[in-house]
């Protein structure tokens, strides 16, 4: 038999020499981004229903859903349903994810559950809070209340509410832009995943 106690998890390495840090917001628009396989479940279909909220208190707000899949056609008569084209971009797939993050002031993680999601390491590397879903492998990348916010499944007010307190005080904001690079460099680094 394997003792426990010998069996280690090591997450992906994120290079971080690859993703340019920015600590304050982008200039513009507050813009969500959503990134990832278009299917119920990474939860486009619960961004969507989040965003029509947020527009409530922030009227100029933009959703960005990058991303290709079999969720497409229902995502965006979801959109058309709720009328708010204009404001939401079914981006389909996207070279660059630096240009991508650069231009994004929060990543929503809105899965069911995932394993190590690199999007949000990348994210948090960047400087990109991360408000998501409390469940398996978003909890293990985001500290919550330090790089970003942690709700339970499925609650979508309390996705608003968190979305709006990081996105209207920017002493918050930079607070946990800086720390969600400290983060991913002290534990998920690509020097951390080759030494351990």
């Amino acid at each position: 038999s394997v003792d426990i106690g010998n069996i280690f998890a090591i997450p992906n390495g994120i290079d971080l020499n690859c993703l340019p840090f920015h600590n304050a917001k982008a200039k513009g628009p507050c813009k969500i981004l959503m990134l990832g396989t278009l299917s119920s479940h990474k939860g486009q279909r619960l961004g969507i229903v989040a965003f029509r909220g947020l527009l409530d208190k922030i009227p100029d707000a933009q959703l960005m859903i990058v991303g290709e899949g079999r969720d497409k056609a229902t995502l965006e008569s979801m959109v058309a349903e709720l009328g708010i084209a204009q404001s939401v971009h079914l981006m389909g797939r996207r070279d660059g994810i630096v240009a991508v993050f650069a231009e994004s002031n929060v990543l929503w993680q809105l899965s069911k559950s995932e394993a190590m999601p690199m999007v949000v390491l990348e994210a948090m590397a960047s400087g990109v809070p991360v408000v998501g879903f409390d469940v398996r492998g978003t909890r293990d990348a985001v500290a919550n209340g330090e790089t970003g916010y942690l709700v339970s499944y499925g609650d979508i007010d309390s996705i608003i509410e968190k979305t709006y307190r990081l996105l209207t005080s920017d002493i918050e904001y930079r607070r946990m832009a800086t720390n969600g690079r400290i983060r991913v460099r002290q534990f998920f680094s690509h020097d951390t995943f080759v030494k351990r």
